[in-house]
């Protein structure tokens, strides 16, 4: 039987997934970690027509991407990811990137959780049909930190909307394209050479299709920015963004 505690996927780096310098932007990456994810769980039989069967769709909670080495916009990149079962409602993965080398560049901590798609509650315990995949009861790997360093005083940065190209199947926005707004507005010049170190997300509420938020961005330290979205006055998402000097 197919081991479900480790799946991996190769993935080609472009150059339209890389910023001014040349590195690969932090939402592509979170993009290919999101695909080899669904993948491993299309492998199992938890596809697009068993979620519609079952009412019920796994949605991002939180997610820490760290950068260790350098990750050029260019070649292959092999990911890893690792999964585990419920455990208080929610679901960790943790997922490794590797150049050709085998070399880690760059790790991804990410919780999830599955809701119930028309009562939109999260679901404590899992519907039977999910019980025929056995996932490890937890990932080898230590969390990352996952907590957030918010600033004190905001500034607004206007409105985002979910347009047509932001979001998913799910008829919002996809959290992968919460990093690519939250980087579009930081301060020019703010971004340099050495690219992003970490970026933390937090997702609290979701933005439907056609729908707007109000963003906020504040600095918590040197090369620290945190963002928070709010939308009928309540915060959605938010997040912080650790930067290389």
């Amino acid at each position: 039987m197919e081991s479900t505690a480790q799946y991996s996927e190769k993935f080609r780096a472009y150059s339209y997934d890389g910023d001014a310098f040349y590195n690969l932007q932090p939402g592509a990456i979170l993009r290919f970690a999101q695909q080899v994810a669904i993948d491993q769980c299309t492998r199992f039989g938890l596809d697009t027509a068993f979620y519609q069967r079952t009412h019920t769709a796994f949605l991002m909670a939180r997610q820490t991407l760290v950068f260790q080495a350098p990750v050029p916009a260019a070649g292959e990149y092999t990911l890893s990811t690792h999964p585990s079962g419920m455990k208080r409602a929610s679901y960790r993965r943790y997922t490794r990137v590797l150049n050709e080398k085998g070399e880690q560049v760059a790790c991804l901590d990410s919780v999830w959780m599955l809701v119930d798609t028309e009562t939109k509650r999260i679901l404590r315990r899992e519907p039977e049909e999910f019980r025929a995949v056995q996932w490890p009861e937890r990932v080898e790997y230590p969390e990352l930190d996952l907590k957030l360093c918010r600033a004190e005083q905001m500034e607004d940065c206007g409105q985002r909307t979910a347009g047509y190209t932001l979001c998913d199947e799910n008829g919002h926005l996809n959290n992968t394209r919460y990093a690519d707004l939250f980087l579009d507005a930081l301060p020019a010049g703010a971004i340099k050479p050495s690219g992003v170190r970490q970026i933390t997300l937090y997702y609290h509420r979701e933005t439907p299709l056609g729908q707007s938020f109000s963003l906020r961005r504040g600095q918590a330290g040197p090369g620290v920015w945190y963002l928070c979205g709010e939308r009928d006055g309540l915060c959605c998402v938010e997040g912080t963004v650790w930067l290389n000097p």
